[in-house]
C-alpha cells in the first residue's frame, strides 16, 4: 500500500494528499475510486487476516489486531497449559474465580467477541456444576472464569451420542462401568465374619467341604484407593487475561 504516485489525476503534491493553495495555484488532490479501494482491501485484507470478519459497524476491530500482537498472539481466555504452580504474570488459573468486569475490560471484550463463539451461562447454572463454562457472574459488574483444577477434560459429545448428556462445561462424577465378577465353587461354603472390636478391623472364615451341595457369596477384601482414575501427571491450566 502506498500514495498513487502514478496516477497524475490524484493531483499529490510532493508524494502526498494536499488541500490545494488557491495562491500559488495548487489545485487539492483528487481521491480516486481506485485508491480509496486499495486502501479499503488493505484494511479488509489485515483484518481478515487477524482472524476476525471484517464489520462495517465497527471501527476497532484492527486495533483488537494489534492488541493481540503486542501480547505475543496470545488469545485472552484461550486455556494452555503451565509448568508451575503460579501462573505466569498477565494470566490466571482456571480456579472459578469471580472477576469485575472492569478491571478485567480486556478480557471480558475479547471473551465477547462474537467471531468466537464462546457460551456464558448464568452463574446460577455454574453454581449447579457447569464448572466448565464463562458465566455471567452478576449480571452486571462481573462474570466468572471456569474451573478445572484437579479434574480430566473429556471432549464435548456434540450430538454423538456417547455421552450426550453431559452438557458443553457440565461436571460429572466418577463411576465404574456395571459388570459382573464370576467365581468358581467345589461344594465348599467359606463362612466369612467382618467386624470392629475395640478399634481394630478383624476377619475370620470358616471352610466347609463334605457332600452336600452349599450356595452363598464370599466378601473379597478391600483395594485400590480413594477414586478411579488412569496414570496422570499434573500440569496447571490457566488464560491470558492481558
Amino acid at each position: 500500500m502506498d500514495y498513487p504516485k502514478s496516477d497524475a489525476g490524484a493531483r499529490l503534491q510532493n508524494g502526498k494528499f494536499t488541500d490545494g493553495d488557491p495562491v500559488n495555484n495548487i489545485p487539492p488532490s483528487k481521491d480516486s475510486a481506485i485508491y480509496q479501494n486499495m486502501v479499503f482491501d488493505e484494511l479488509i485484507n489485515a483484518i481478515t487476516e487477524g482472524g476476525a470478519t471484517p464489520d462495517e459497524t465497527k471501527s476497532d476491530q484492527l486495533a483488537g489486531i494489534i492488541r493481540q500482537l503486542k501480547s505475543g498472539g496470545r488469545i485472552l481466555g484461550e486455556p494452555f497449559w503451565h509448568l508451575g504452580e503460579t501462573p505466569p504474570a498477565k494470566a490466571l488459573q482456571f480456579s472459578g474465580q469471580l472477576l469485575d468486569r472492569s478491571e478485567y475490560s480486556e478480557l471480558w471484550e475479547a471473551l465477547n467477541n462474537e467471531d468466537r463463539n464462546i457460551i456464558f451461562i448464568s452463574d446460577t447454572e455454574w453454581l449447579n456444576g457447569r464448572f466448565g463454562c464463562w458465566s455471567t457472574g452478576n449480571g452486571s459488574t462481573t462474570f466468572r472464569a471456569p474451573m478445572t483444577q484437579a479434574d480430566f477434560i473429556r471432549v464435548f459429545d456434540n450430538s454423538r451420542g456417547i455421552n450426550q448428556q453431559q452438557l458443553l462445561g457440565q461436571w460429572e462424577s466418577d463411576e465404574l462401568k456395571s459388570h459382573n465378577h464370576t467365581t468358581t465353587a467345589d461344594n465348599r461354603l467359606i463362612l466369612s465374619r467382618h467386624g470392629r472390636d475395640a478399634g481394630v478391623d478383624y476377619h475370620s472364615s470358616k471352610a466347609r467341604n463334605d457332600d452336600a451341595n452349599y450356595s452363598g457369596s464370599q466378601m473379597t477384601g478391600h483395594t485400590g484407593g480413594s477414586e478411579t482414575k488412569p496414570r496422570s501427571v499434573a500440569w496447571m491450566q490457566s488464560f491470558w487475561f492481558q
